[in-house]
């Protein structure tokens, strides 16, 4: 409590004192018109890049000996333990003989690893579901790119690097409703209508099925997002 008092202090201040205000998306700009309808005026879009994606080192193609699926587990809002649930009854109707699929779920601290394990053990998916540490940044460029698929089911999100990063790389995505998430994708990542374990499990099925002609749309949508840009629009701004 004493941390989100101080922040709302600390960022009300900043914003007043601000000459220009840059959000990370027009979600975010948004948000900042309906909370605090006098600062807007000193507002303005400044997205964030996902082509940094591009420097990590690219497979070929996911190894089709081992497929995985990568998704994240820090922060509340990333409905792991809703995964985990999805994951399991996906798991029902692929069984690991008939393609591998398994999931990794990255970045967990020690807290969360423990009850994540109970309920993986719980559900029976120990073999399906790899529960991981937080990576450092060489290790996790790997893990993403190597991945068939991206989970980012999030509840809410200021941009939602994640799903930019996949589209970017042409790996199917599963998004939440998010405003954020529909932003930065564009319509070429795959929406879960809820985080219930059915609506995941279905998402994954169809995320799955898109064809290269549509993951190819996705990455041609995704090249408008670039640093570059974000550093131009703030030049721009400050100018």
């Amino acid at each position: 409590r004493r941390t989100r008092v101080a922040r709302k202090v600390s960022w009300l201040w900043s914003m007043r004192l601000a000459d220009r205000i840059f959000t990370i998306s027009d979600r975010t700009l948004h948000d900042l018109a309906d909370l605090h309808p006098s600062l807007s005026g000193r507002a303005r879009t400044a997205a964030l890049g996902s082509d940094h994606a591009l420097a990590w080192p690219q497979p070929d193609a996911p190894d089709p000996e081992h497929p995985y699926a990568i998704a994240f587990g820090h922060y509340g809002n990333k409905n792991a333990n809703a995964v985990i649930d999805g994951w399991a009854q996906f798991c029902a109707a692929h069984s690991p003989e008939a393609d591998g699929w398994r999931l990794r779920l990255v970045g967990m601290g020690a807290r969360d690893r423990a009850a994540a394990e109970e309920q993986v053990r719980r559900l029976g998916v120990g073999d399906r579901i790899e529960l991981m540490p937080w990576l450092d940044d060489d290790a996790f460029a790997r893990a993403f790119a190597g991945a068939g698929l991206v989970v980012f089911p999030s509840d809410f999100e200021g941009f939602g690097l994640p799903a930019a990063e996949a589209i970017r790389l042409g790996i199917p995505a599963v998004i939440s409703t998010d405003p954020a998430l529909a932003e930065v994708t564009g319509g070429h990542a795959v929406t879960a209508v809820s985080t219930t374990p059915a609506d995941l499990a279905k998402a994954f099925e169809t995320a799955l099925a898109l064809t290269p002609e549509q993951l190819a749309a996705g990455r041609a949508f995704a090249e408008a997002f670039t640093w570059r840009r974000t550093a131009a629009v703030i030049r721009a701004g400050l100018s």
